[in-house]
């Protein structure tokens, strides 16, 4: 199956390639895992994919070590890669502490082996399923040491293999030399295994005593709690509530009971005033533990309307 994005981009996940419909030859490889990230994100078109489950099945599930530091490179390899081909407009777009989205305005049509085009965006507020992604190969690895994460070089991590990512193992030295040591350090060590511990204790505690979404929740809007995505200082929370009541009226955003809205406006977070407003807000289904699981999402942004004035 062949994707078609906005009828300027051809993506064909069988080789791993972007290119100009027109100019077939010349095409931009990418690698697996940029390949999975992108297949997903048309899967969920216009719904937030988050980072765990970008784990999980774009490295998790093939044996491979994920991290930010890897996604965060990805996307950004995926976007460098459509705006060379020519499209300039922002087609993914990055929800800060949830993960991404794949605008639901942009025109994907899916081309099957006999040619025919099929529409993948259906109506806004619907959320896509394309064909699923192939099932991860099984293959046997017997290395006895891998990157840990977040130490994998950024650069690294989208131009790799699959199989490059784990190191061979290491082999352990035949011998070890204790060198004789005069001083008595056993003092030092004792403070420093006790402070270890009594910091390991306090870090266990603040995680069973102090939930950090407590302090992101604004307001209740309806049957719906109302949360941003970073804390809002006092003299903001007036503002935030007053836009995000604006955005739920404007776009008919209907409450469902027990679901969560997850709200962020340019205008309080940006640090620079620009005349231009780009707001989001997610619709999310939530678990016994008040976790969020599934999310749709809408987006607006009058940056366009607003640079013409």
């Amino acid at each position: 199956m062949i994707y078609l994005i906005e009828n300027k981009i051809l993506f064909n996940p069988e080789d791993n390639t972007l290119s100009l419909p027109n100019d077939p030859e010349n095409q931009v490889s990418i690698s697996n895992p940029a390949r999975r990230v992108l297949l997903l994100l048309i899967e969920q078109q216009g719904t937030v994919v988050q980072r765990d489950i970008l784990f999980k099945k774009v490295w998790d599930d093939y044996g491979l070590v994920s991290s930010n530091n890897n996604l965060n490179h990805c996307i950004s390899k995926l976007r460098k890669v459509i705006n060379t081909l020519g499209h300039t407009d922002d087609v993914i777009i990055t929800v800060p502490k949830v993960g991404f989205l794949l605008k639901k305005e942009i025109t994907i049509s899916a081309i099957d082996a006999t040619g025919s085009i099929n529409s993948v965006a259906e109506e806004s507020d619907k959320i896509v399923t394309p064909p699923a992604m192939e099932a991860p190969q099984e293959s046997v690895v017997t290395p006895t040491m891998e990157y840990p994460k977040d130490v994998l070089m950024p650069s690294m991590a989208c131009e790799m293999t699959d199989e490059s990512l784990v190191m061979p193992a290491v082999v352990a030295p035949t011998a070890v030399v204790t060198p004789k040591v005069t001083r008595d350090f056993t003092l030092p060590i004792f403070i420093a295994s006790l402070f270890t511990l009594a910091l390991a204790l306090g870090l266990l505690l603040h995680e069973h005593i102090y939930d950090p979404k407590e302090n992101l929740e604004v307001t209740t809007l309806g049957q719906c709690a109302l949360y941003s995505t970073t804390r809002l200082p006092a003299n903001q929370r007036a503002e935030f509530i007053d836009r995000a009541e604006k955005f739920i009226a404007q776009k008919k955003i209907t409450c469902q009971p027990g679901n969560i809205f997850i709200f962020q406006s340019e205008t309080l977070v940006s640090l620079i005033s620009s005349g231009s407003t780009r707001d989001f807000m997610a619709e999310c289904r939530v678990d016994e533990k008040n976790n969020p699981t599934a999310c749709l999402s809408v987006y607006s942004n009058d940056r366009t309307s607003n640079d013409k004035k």
